[in-house]
């Protein structure tokens, strides 16, 4: 009986090396650029985070926070190093927990920031909501969701 010739076999096994490296090659580079990515992203976050900070002013209304009628208001002041926008309201009536965009009019954004040592009124509609069951007011922001200021009512 004649075997496959060692040269033979070398040639087939290197095809097969070559073969699943092409398979696996571009797989490999793209997990490993999209990994690269991802790190980057949260690691400008964070460091973008370092700098944030916002609070209540406790001259306006009780504890920076003022309703009249369905607007609830609220003025902070940015005491951070960052420029900060896209703020929203987190409001706690009894134990449920509601979501509010703030008015366009008194809304921030990342042309029109809220500059370190800024002040702002942030406004939200709550129509429909009983203001006698309001708990807590927290502000969020979409530059940092993990910096917020809450002030319970």
């Amino acid at each position: 009986m004649r075997a496959v010739s060692t040269f033979i076999s070398f040639v087939i096994l290197i095809l097969i090396v070559f073969s699943v490296a092409m398979m696996i090659g571009p797989w490999m580079i793209n997990l490993s650029t999209e990994l690269s990515k991802q790190t980057e992203q949260t690691t400008t976050s964070k460091i973008i985070c370092q700098g944030a900070a916002y609070d209540f002013d406790p001259n306006y209304g009780i504890d920076g926070v003022e309703i009249g009628g369905d607007i609830l208001s609220a003025k902070i002041k940015n005491t951070g190093t960052q420029n900060l926008y896209n703020f929203y309201f987190q409001l706690t009536f009894n134990n449920t927990i509601k979501y509010f965009n703030v008015t366009s009019e008194t809304q921030k954004t990342e042309s029109d920031p809220l500059k370190p040592n800024e002040d702002c009124i942030l406004m939200v509609n709550i129509t429909g909501e009983s203001v006698s069951n309001l708990k807590n007011v927290k502000i969020l922001n979409q530059v940092c969701p993990s910096v917020s200021v809450d002030v319970n009512i």
